[in-house]
């Protein structure tokens, strides 16, 4: 009777043995998965801040180039009249 239940005890630590080692790798999984996530975070952080400065970069460019082209306009007009009167 006593080696059945030491063999019972054997499997039942073993069994826990096994539970155990795929809890730890269970956490490190968690963990690497967590730093991940973390790393996507600070890219996606940073791709944003990239685009609102992209975003704002094209507004002062859309902005300078209507104002050369409002006095290329302005030019030419005042060239036009100039030449209407001579």
């Amino acid at each position: 009777m006593a080696a059945t239940s030491d063999e019972e005890m054997e499997s039942l630590l073993s069994s826990f043995d096994q539970i155990y080692e795929e809890f730890k790798d269970g956490v490190t999984e968690i963990q690497l998965l967590k730093s991940s996530c973390s790393a996507e975070l600070k890219r996606r952080e940073a791709l944003e801040n990239t685009c609102n400065s992209l975003r704002i970069g094209l507004a002062l460019l859309d902005s300078t180039f209507y104002c050369e082209i409002s006095i290329l306009a302005y030019e030419f007009c005042v060239l036009l009249i100039s030449f209407t009167f001579i």
